[in-house]
C-alpha cells in the first residue's frame, strides 16, 4: 500500500471518528435531558465512554495520515 492510499484511508477514518464523536456527544445530550436516575447515569457513562474512544482514535488516525502524508512527500523527492 502506497503512502498515498494510506493517507486517503487514515484521512477518512479520521473524519468518521470525528462524525461518531459528533454523534455520541448528542447521545450525552440526550442522556442528560429525557432520562433520570440510574438510567441517565447509565445512558451518560455509555456515550460518555464511546465518545472518548471516537476522539482518541480521530486524533489518531489524524496523526497517521500527517505522517504518511509526510512520508508520501520525501518518498516522491527520492525517486526524483
Amino acid at each position: 500500500m502506497t503512502y498515498q492510499a494510506k493517507k486517503k484511508a487514515f484521512a477518512a477514518l479520521s473524519v468518521l471518528m470525528v462524525l461518531a464523536a459528533i454523534y455520541s456527544a448528542l447521545g450525552i445530550l440526550q442522556a442528560a435531558s429525557l432520562f433520570t436516575g440510574e438510567r441517565a447515569l447509565r445512558n451518560f457513562n455509555f456515550w460518555g465512554m464511546l465518545m472518548c474512544v471516537a476522539l482518541a482514535c480521530s486524533v489518531l488516525f489524524g496523526f497517521l495520515a500527517f505522517r504518511a502524508s509526510r512520508l508520501a512527500k520525501v518518498g516522491s523527492r527520492e525517486a526524483v
